[in-house]
């Protein structure tokens, strides 16, 4: 998989490249938006590179760079409809800010060390919370974020969608290859799930803000 060229938030006049594609969660909401002949790449499938920055507690596009100026402008209209000052007031995240890798030969945040990770909140497009926090802060906070989570009347929700949608997706691909043996039975294994949560539970963190 091709690395993705990342979209870049200024910041107390900092420049940070971010691991997240902020204007995504509008577009993927409203397909319709997706740039057009942009002229995407392996690099950057998305179509466009973004830099946002935020001002007084407000979170707003700077720049955002698309070679087909039309589709620039279709997706700016789209995005903000008649605002002038590109707020993202649609926006509600969780922003992480690696800063000083110490270690990790990877380029995902996530497998690496960093001298300090600022956390962002946002929503409807302002800057709500500021928090920095060490490694083991870092790592804390996602535990015991997990942990609320598994403990949680929504954790069984999303356990038993996740067996309904595997359970069916297996029936498909029965019906589909009768005589393979992969598909025979889908086995679930709450464990794995659990672990798999531990791994993206900044999605978790993510999706929760937007719900609130």
């Amino acid at each position: 998989m091709t690395l993705q060229i990342k979209d870049s938030l200024i910041y107390n006049n900092e420049r940070h490249l971010i691991h997240d594609e902020l204007l995504e969660y509008k577009i993927r909401a409203d397909k319709s938006l997706k740039p057009k002949s942009a002229g995407s790449f392996s690099a950057c499938w998305r179509g466009y590179i973004a830099t946002f920055e935020i001002l007084e507690n407000n979170i707003y596009l700077k720049d955002i760079h698309i070679k087909d100026d039309k589709e620039r402008q279709r997706l700016l209209i789209g995005l903000f409809q008649d605002s002038q000052d590109y707020k993202l007031t649609w926006l509600n995240t969780l922003i992480v800010l690696y800063k000083n890798k110490l270690d990790g030969k990877t380029s995902l945040p996530e497998l690496s060390i960093y001298e300090s990770y600022e956390i962002l909140t946002i929503q409807e497009g302002n800057l709500i919370d500021s928090k920095i926090f060490s490694h083991e802060e870092y790592i804390n906070f996602k535990y015991n974020h997990y942990l609320n989570f598994i403990n949680s009347d929504e954790y069984e929700i999303y356990k038993q969608n996740y067996i309904d949608t595997n359970t069916e997706y297996y029936k498909e691909k029965r019906e589909l290859h009768p005589n393979l043996a992969t598909w025979k039975k889908f086995v679930f294994n709450e464990d794995e799930l659990k672990r798999s949560i531990k791994r993206h539970i900044l999605s978790f963190i993510k999706k929760s803000i937007r719900k609130n």
